[in-house]
């Protein structure tokens, strides 16, 4: 069965009142009059190397014609996290709890603002 594929679409927070009661998960949408950025954020949350940003021109048309599933969590193994097998720019779900926190850097300095913690598998 074809999954599709996902990607990040920006809905500035003036647009939310409008869109809120028109844009429903897992529906199907004509979207016209938005802006195609590239995705070079510093953590992604898709794999897509675009994304969408509505502006007031956006013109939305509720068409439904698919049946899209639900999106499944991109689960991370932490063996395979371990094994450095991950990108760093990607965000990732994990099953695990935060079960220690250690160094906790909040201003800035001279590097970046640092957290560690100890991440525990619930498996």
């Amino acid at each position: 069965m074809f999954q599709g594929d996902a990607i990040v679409v920006i809905v500035p927070h003036e647009l939310n009142a409008t869109l809120d009661p028109t844009i429903v998960e897992k529906n199907s949408y004509t979207f016209q009059n938005f802006q195609v950025l590239k995705n070079d954020d510093q953590f992604k949350l898709t794999y897509h190397k675009f994304k969408l940003r509505l502006t007031g021109g956006t013109r939305v048309s509720d068409v439904n014609r698919h049946d899209i599933p639900y999106p499944m969590p991109k689960f991370k193994d932490f063996v395979e996290i371990a094994a450095g097998k991950w990108r760093e720019d990607l965000l990732y779900d994990i099953i695990g709890v935060v079960d220690d926190i250690g160094y906790t850097q909040a201003i800035q300095g001279t590097r970046k603002v640092q957290a560690n913690f100890r991440l525990k598998d619930l498996r």
